[in-house]
């Protein structure tokens, strides 16, 4: 008993407070604040009882962990819980479209676009050409594999950049404008040049004015490219600010008509032309079955 107002140091020593109970076999080692150490120091042995904590994992390689992590989930085709069942012939169309004009078209504007600028002019020339345009639609390939995929999965493509912060993303403002500089601009010089010849416009008597007009509307399309880069980081906002101006409806008839007609009708013409001669399916002996071919793909995307 302590009498009230009287020192607690006047109480037997006998009275102290209870020991702790002993840490349960396996448990961790407890600093007496009710925190456990992450890990042991190097060199330090656990005291008995105590479960080694693991080691902290290993910090992420820096080549390794990006290609991993592009390849995770790739295979996932699950469909979204609030999306109705997938419109199979819908879905085919679209995917068959990109498929054509994004990865064959990718590997074919490398192929046409570098005989335009004189690159395939000598042996070696052409098979360094032919090896670039496969790495190329290789890398196309994987990015339409993740838009099919997403396309499965949400009924539409990817999310414009413009729905993100634009100073943020820099990484898919670099794959989108550089797909659309291969797919655009190189595929519009070669699509010119693809197309004239699959149709037979083109040959060994006017080929210097063919190289000429596909140069020339590359550069309108590298032109088209520059303003869709200053666009997205608000450059000279006032050009396209008001939607309604002259320039503004001169632009929007342009991507529906002329960029429509020679990206996706003569590029679709071109694409085949070309990527069958990248992989050896076009040669001298079958261009006769090629050239019906890429004419009539080209009428297909016309209608």
């Amino acid at each position: 008993y302590i009498t009230p107002g009287k020192r607690r140091s006047h109480v037997s020593n006998t009275m102290s407070a209870p020991p702790p109970p002993p840490p349960p076999p396996g448990g961790n080692l407890n600093n007496g604040q009710g925190q456990t150490p992450p890990f042991l120091p190097p060199g330090m042995m656990p005291p008995p009882g105590m479960a080694v904590p693991p080691p902290p994992p290993p910090p992420p390689k820096p080549f390794i962990h990006p290609i991993t992590h592009a390849f995770h989930g790739c295979f996932n085709f699950r469909r979204h819980p609030t999306k109705p069942p997938v419109n199979r012939l819908a879905y085919t169309r679209v995917i068959l479209a990109k498929l054509l004009l994004e990865v064959c078209g990718a590997s074919g504007a490398i192929w046409g676009s570098s005989e335009i600028f004189f690159l395939r002019d000598t042996p070696l020339g052409n098979e360094i050409v032919r090896i670039v345009a496969m790495f190329v639609g290789v890398i196309f390939f994987y990015r339409f594999w993740w838009h099919a995929k997403h396309y499965y999965q949400h009924d539409q493509d990817f999310p414009p950049l413009k729905e993100h912060h634009r100073r943020k993303w820099k990484l898919p403002f670099l794959q989108v404008f550089a797909s659309k500089l291969v797919l655009e601009v190189l595929g519009g010089a070669g699509a010119i040049w693809g197309c004239s010849e699959a149709v037979t416009l083109r040959n060994a008597t006017n080929k210097f004015s063919w190289r000429v007009a596909a140069a020339a509307v590359g550069y309108v399309f590298f032109i088209r490219w520059v303003f869709q880069v200053f666009a997205y980081c608000l450059c000279f906002a006032g050009l396209w600010s008001n939607p309604a101006s002259f320039r503004m409806t001169l632009a929007r008839w342009y991507d529906a008509f002329v960029s429509k007609l020679v990206l996706e009708v003569f590029g679709a013409a071109g694409a085949v032309w070309g990527f069958s001669e990248i992989v050896f399916l076009r040669t001298p002996d079958t261009v006769y079955i090629w050239r019906p071919i890429a004419i009539t793909i080209g009428v297909v995307f016309t209608l």
